[in-house]
């Protein structure tokens, strides 16, 4: 989306190797990030340890509630592959706004898909079944990625059944026999465990379908 404008990239653009942190938990939030390429998981700090909120891919932005709050950010954010992002501070987003006003319309597109993918986190928490719980967020997850579906039905995720366990709230032998039984389906290949890629993005989406409109129908009768 935002690719196609070099000045912009050359001026504000910013690279991150696998494995670095861009920022993190409790830093400043001056500035907001978005994705150009590559893809980031959303990491906070629990008693229990370090647990992965989200997974942003390209088209995405991050960081942008502690730029606009004036308040220290809320989580760790880690490049999970190689990424570029553009780095706005509050001032800058006034200046390109002004000279492009085209730019307003596309970060209004890129907030409207991380408010799908925010109201997706929330709507996962009150499906009751894991197999519903794993097929709804790994789709929630889809959609945070650019990925031409005309092109390909097959997306890998990067992340594993742990980061899946995080998500929804299910322990890890429940998310480990749910993709075990999705991969059987042809739905996912989870032989790496640490790496879960979609195989059927398609047949994902009806499995999810059918089993949150079952979990429906049993909660009214």
């Amino acid at each position: 989306m935002f690719g196609d404008d070099k000045a912009l990239f050359e001026k504000s653009g910013r690279s991150f190797e696998a494995g670095a942190t861009i920022f993190t938990e409790g830093e400043p939030g001056n500035e907001m990030y978005l994705i150009k390429s590559g893809r980031v998981k959303v990491i906070r700090s629990e008693k229990t340890g370090s647990k992965v909120l989200s997974v942003f891919g390209a088209g995405n932005l991050f960081g942008e509630m502690a730029l606009i709050e004036a308040k220290p950010r809320s989580a760790t954010v880690v490049a999970m592959e190689k990424t570029e992002v553009l780095v706005l501070t509050f001032s800058d987003l006034e200046q390109i706004i002004s000279s492009k006003p085209e730019f307003l319309f596309k970060l209004i597109q890129v907030l409207c898909k991380r408010i799908r993918f925010t109201t997706g986190q929330i709507r996962n928490y009150a499906i009751k079944s894991a197999p519903g719980k794993v097929s709804d967020i790994l789709i929630t997850l889809t959609d945070s990625f650019n990925y031409d579906s005309e092109q390909t039905n097959r997306l890998d995720l990067g992340i594993g059944a742990l980061e899946i366990s995080q998500m929804t709230g299910l322990g890890l032998e429940e998310v480990r026999s749910t993709l075990d039984n999705f991969s059987k389906e042809g739905l996912v290949d989870a032989e790496n465990e640490h790496s879960i890629s979609i195989t059927n993005i398609d047949g994902l989406k009806n499995a999810r379908y059918f089993l949150l409109k079952k979990e429906h129908f049993h909660g009214i009768i």
